[in-house]
């Protein structure tokens, strides 16, 4: 769907021209820059590590009065440490200075300054790596035996910098020159007009290599110095990934989809053919695989810490959870259960359902011009059968007529209300397999992505006079009505910590974008039977979407599950999954996508098993190149932040130059 990218953005060079300059006789010295050229971070930017660092901070003993402001401390504290040392006639200052003024700034930081510093090193260390393009680069130098310099605009120890260097492979350059340590800058000029006379060279013979256009490209040409360009590791594949919302915020996700991008990167370097550059693919492994981990540390928690004595994870959205889980916590695995459960199998089974709940749950379809045969069709696929009901209807016949609406609403009561009486027969066996599932238990969580809570209500009633308290484990907000938050015990992942509401303004209502990467690899259960001991699970009868929607399904698990084999061996057990910052990502994602995270949810949308005019209208598609075109498609499209990612905020047939421009062509 979208063209991969040049790997070597405008004005960078590709590496046999990088290599052919390097070797160039005129060149004595070769300047590297550190960060980004020759090392790289696991994150996508640099100051989420101070993100980082302020969820570890909250946690510590006396530091949740002041962990908070943290971040706003850290980055201001740096500006301040900055403009002292230029009063001092330096250019930049070490961390030791900048912990001086953040001490004032946080007084209570005092007494665990050095715990804090050591913090922030320790992520330092355990977040640079090797960039291969500039070990490439750096053996090349050698090799054609230049002097080499590394220089590089940090505040971080020189000592400590030379440390990662040599246990990344750097070793054998001739001089590394850090602005903290020696007061001058790359960007304040200073340092190229001082590295000629330290080198005893003439400027034409000094070649230096970074990555950032204005320091290591236009500052050094200006003082005659000769500059090549090298993109970062996130754009060296040319992915479109490396625009995404999910690495915008700080979390987990920004950990994973530095892994990812760093990875195609790695591809790209060791031949043509590198890994797929599909953008579903980096959702799944970049924002699923952290929320997995999120999710799993959380019911985790729970069971340690004895609020509850079992966790069933329901079909088909707990699936791929359940999977994440095990890989996680093997020692919790006599304490979980994947649990087949369906509407199908439950809600119609124990009553629990109406007319009026069906046409929330299809609310995508409740729309004036959506036929009564649409919807028919759309629920008598995945709930009962509605034939009788749909010949009462003609085809023209539209939901926007109230009395065919208000006629189909009594149809489906009734025909629900016959579902349930029919059903009585399967209600003890069905009874039966979820007494085998809870296994004696007395306190259950119930895992659900969750909408209404249809499921744990049906399970409920179902188990109801057994002495069994029921909690609702969902991700997001589930009371559409709010009785329901009376009778329906619940916590939920992103709202159980009292967010203030207008974080999730745009969560509530795009939360079936979760839903779609949720899907399960298997269809919906209709029933279950028994064979000896086991259990087996009856499937609806599947089809050519039911196929599709699965195998899609079977692709974003490989994704997410990897991510999750990367974190358990290379993490502690739940460090980083913080839950704010998590949903925070999510957030982010939904409320202000790219161009690359719209398209990926747009192709999913159509291969889900979510029906065509959902995947329709998700981001609508203008019919002509109008202001009134684009304002309607707008409006009907359910995700409207997709839809501008995907369309433009402001397309150019509309802006007030192409519309003048226009009109003086046509006079």
């Amino acid at each position: 769907m979208y063209k991969e990218k040049s790997p070597f953005p405008s004005g960078r060079q590709t590496t046999k021209v990088l290599l052919r300059e390097l070797a160039e006789e005129k060149y004595k010295v070769i300047s590297f820059d550190v960060f980004d050229t020759l090392l790289r971070r696991n994150i996508m930017q640099p100051e989420h590590l101070f993100w980082l660092m302020q969820s570890e901070i909250e946690q510590w003993p006396g530091c949740a009065s002041w962990g908070h402001r943290f971040v706003d401390a850290r980055r201001l504290s740096s500006h301040l440490a900055i403009r002292q040392a230029h009063l001092s006639g330096r250019e930049d200052c070490g961390i030791n200075e900048i912990y001086d003024v953040l001490s004032t700034m946080l007084p209570k930081l005092r007494a665990i300054r050095h715990q804090v510093l050591e913090l922030e090193l320790s992520l330092e260390s355990q977040f640079l790596h090797q960039y291969p393009l500039g070990k490439i680069l750096f053996d090349a130098a050698k090799r054609y035996k230049k002097k080499i310099i590394l220089t590089s605009d940090m505040y971080l120890p020189k000592a400590f910098i030379s440390e990662i260097l040599s246990r990344e492979g750097y070793q054998g350059y001739d001089l590394l020159l850090v602005s903290g340590d020696i007061g001058a800058t790359k960007g304040g000029k200073t340092l190229f007009d001082w590295l000629p006379l330290r080198m005893n060279v003439d400027r034409s013979e000094i070649l230096h290599v970074g990555d950032n256009e204005t320091v290591d490209y236009h500052t050094p040409t200006r003082r005659g110095i000769k500059s090549l360009l090298i993109p970062k590791s996130i754009e060296l594949s040319g992915d479109s990934a490396a625009h995404s919302a999910i690495g915008r915020h700080a979390s987990l996700t920004s950990v994973a989809a530095a892994h990812y991008l760093h990875r195609q990167a790695d591809a790209k370097l060791n031949g043509p053919a590198c890994s797929s550059n599909n953008h579903l693919d980096f959702i799944s492994y970049a924002m699923l695989g952290p929320l997995l981990v999120g999710l799993s540390y959380w019911m985790a928690s729970k069971l340690r810490d004895d609020s509850l004595d079992r966790i069933l994870f329901l079909a088909r959205d707990g699936e791929i959870v359940s999977k994440a889980f095990a890989i996680l916590y093997p020692e919790l695995s006599d304490k979980v259960h994947y649990t087949f459960a369906s509407r199908r199998m439950l809600v119609y089974a124990t009553g629990q359902v109406s007319a009026n709940e069906m046409l929330r749950h299809y609310g995508h379809m409740d729309r004036s011009d959506v036929s009564a045969h649409a919807l028919i069709d759309a629920v008598d696929g995945s709930t009962v059968n509605l034939g009788r009901i749909r010949e009462e209807f003609s085809p023209s016949q539209k939901l926007g007529d109230p009395g065919v609406k208000e006629r189909l609403c009594s149809l489906l009561d009734r025909a629900m209300e016959r579902q349930f009486h029919t059903n009585q027969e399967n209600l003890e066996r069905i009874r039966s397999y979820y007494d085998d599932c809870i296994a004696g238990s007395k306190r259950i969580g119930l895992f659900d992505i969750g909408w209404r809570g249809n499921l744990q209500r049906s399970i409920m009633t179902l188990m109801q006079n057994r002495n069994i308290a029921f909690i609702g484990l969902y991700f997001g907000y589930i009371f559409d009505d709010r009785v329901y938050k009376s009778v329906l015990p619940a916590d939920t992942f992103a709202f159980s910590m009292n967010f203030p509401d207008e974080i999730f303004n745009d969560i509530i209502p795009c939360l079936w974008l979760l839903e779609i990467l949720f899907a399960g690899s298997h269809p919906s259960v209709v029933d279950v039977r028994k064979e000896g001991d086991q259990w087996l699970p009856v499937y609806e009868k599947v089809g050519p979407a039911t196929q599709a929607s699965t195998a899609s399904a079977e692709r974003t698990q490989r994704g997410a599950l990897s991510f999750v084999q990367d974190y358990r061996q290379t993490y502690p057990d739940g460090k980083f999954a913080n839950r704010l910052m998590l949903v925070n990502s999510v957030r982010e994602l939904i409320q202000y996508p790219s161009r690359g995270d719209a398209g990926a949810f747009l192709d999913l949308s159509w291969i889900a098993n979510i029906g065509a005019i959902m995947a329709d209208k998700m981001i609508d598609r203008p019919t002509g190149p109008s202001r009134r075109a684009y304002k309607k498609a707008l409006k009907n499209s359910m995700w409207q932040a997709g839809f501008k990612a995907y369309h433009g905020k402001r397309p150019k047939w509309y802006h007030p130059f192409f519309c003048n421009k226009n009109k003086e062509d046509h006079h």
